[in-house]
């Protein structure tokens, strides 16, 4: 029940009624007084003109003896002199005594409610003073107070069965368009319901409106795209790094296998040289993967500190030249500062100069320019290059192109993959420039310190 009670139709549907219902009874309260007063403002107005018309002709000695009245029934006029005696009446007190024993003071005026026996009913009556020739005398006229009573009383009726109408018209309507508003909503619900982990791929339905449901349909969305590409950068990890892992594993399970099942005496020396290859390439890959799962669940975040970005280049160009492999000319490095982890950018740039060095023909050229915002990072060789359409997937997991620049097997596939995520994570790019010949790596990071 309460669960029920608690759904977001229920509470909107009860609070806008109980609201409506709040406002319209202080608004039938204030309609029913201020149709109150303003009838009796009416009747009063009538009755006054009227004292003072027959308080007129008392004072011209042109009473009547018989006054008339408008109403007969529903209203009379009686004036009265200083000793009680009715001097005029309207016909239907005519024959009767002093109905009326309020008198006002001198040249003034009561106002009030008084039940008129000779006529069976209440009377709002006006008491006037006026001064004749034959001495000071009393007006005193009156009209029903019923007809007001009357009307009131229509006027709520009118409302006591009006209103609850009116409040169960916008009980429905709420909960009717409460109703459609959240039909999105629980379409989102129900589809986010039915998607399972095999089932990332699926989305929820996103209405055309651009307002809060629209927004939330498209903020699942994204967050189901995230959730997808998460699960498949996992799956795809896992089969990546088991076919790696398959083939050295392979190799040292059928040495062992060889050697064990070999009539005369193995030589264990050999082998185990080779078997030290094998299990060293399979460390670094390991190594490899592990770093970049971490970076790719950025479980490592950079420590940010101000690095020369021209000192690490120059020592890992350094670095090259004593190996000896190729020529590396590094004459174009200048300054450039940017902000993060000065290991995590040392492994990235080490990572392109040994791609570089491994498919080189002679030289590597390195250079480095900083501007107003951004520090740009330029590794080129002199090798056959990269093919426009591998520029984009070589920086996936284990990426290999099959041609003259996978000449040995040196590299495990991971260290552009490694590179890019590390780049990314220092809010960076990484990609490979068209410059004709060789390959070109283009790193740009943001400046440490940017001038306006």
């Amino acid at each position: 029940m309460r669960s029920w009670f608690a759904t977001v139709r229920i509470r909107t549907t009860i609070f806008a009624t109980v609201v409506v219902t709040t406002a319209l009874l202080v608004g039938a309260i204030l309609l029913l007084v201020v149709q109150q007063r303003a009838l009796v403002a009416g009747l009063e107005q009538s009755i006054r003109a009227r004292a003072a018309d027959v308080a007129g002709l008392a004072k011209r000695r042109a009473l009547p003896e018989t006054l008339t009245a408008a109403k007969e029934d529903d209203a009379f006029t009686q004036v009265v002199d200083a000793a009680g005696t009715v001097v005029a009446a309207s016909q239907n007190l005519r024959g009767e005594g002093r109905v009326v024993s309020h008198e006002p003071h001198s040249s003034k005026t009561l106002v009030f409610t008084r039940t008129i026996a000779p006529l069976d009913g209440r009377f709002r009556v006006v008491a006037r003073s006026v001064d004749t020739p034959e001495g000071r005398a009393t007006v005193y006229a009156g009209d029903s107070a019923e007809a007001v009573g009357d009307a009131t009383e229509e006027l709520a009726m009118l409302l006591v069965f009006g209103l609850p109408i009116i409040v169960g018209l916008v009980a429905l309507t709420t909960w009717k368009v409460t109703g459609r508003a959240l039909r999105p909503v629980e379409a989102i619900r129900s589809e986010v319901s039915a998607i399972g982990e095999r089932e990332l791929h699926r989305r929820v339905p996103e209405p055309s409106t651009d307002d809060e449901i629209g927004r939330l349909a498209r903020t699942m969305n994204a967050m189901l795209t995230r959730l997808d590409d998460a699960a498949d950068r996992q799956r795809r990890f896992v089969s990546d790094a088991s076919h790696e892992l398959q083939s050295p594993l392979t190799s040292l399970r059928a040495r062992l296998e060889v050697n064990l099942g070999a009539a005369t005496e193995p030589d264990w020396r050999a082998d185990g040289g080779e078997a030290l290859v094998e299990v060293t390439e399979m460390q670094r890959l390991v190594d490899d993967l592990l770093t970049l799962a971490r970076l790719e669940a950025r479980a490592a975040p950079p420590a940010w500190a101000p690095v020369d970005l021209d000192d690490v280049v120059l020592q890992e160009t350094q670095r090259l030249r004593t190996r000896g492999r190729v020529v590396v000319d590094s004459h174009q490095v200048s300054a450039g500062q940017v902000l993060g982890d000065a290991d995590q950018l040392r492994r990235a740039l080490r990572n392109v100069l040994d791609n570089a060095e491994r498919y080189a023909t002679r030289e590597v050229t390195v250079a480095l320019r900083e501007d107003a915002t951004i520090v740009e990072l330029r590794i080129s060789d002199d090798g056959l290059g990269v093919p426009s359409e591998q520029q984009d997937r070589i920086f996936e997991r284990f990426a290999r192109i099959d041609d003259a620049r996978t000449r040995e097997r040196a590299s495990t596939g991971l260290g552009l993959a490694i590179t890019r995520e590390i780049v990314e994570a220092h809010h960076g790019r990484i990609a490979v420039a068209d410059v004709g010949s060789g390959a070109c790596f283009v790193l740009e990071f943001p400046a440490a310190n940017p001038s306006d």
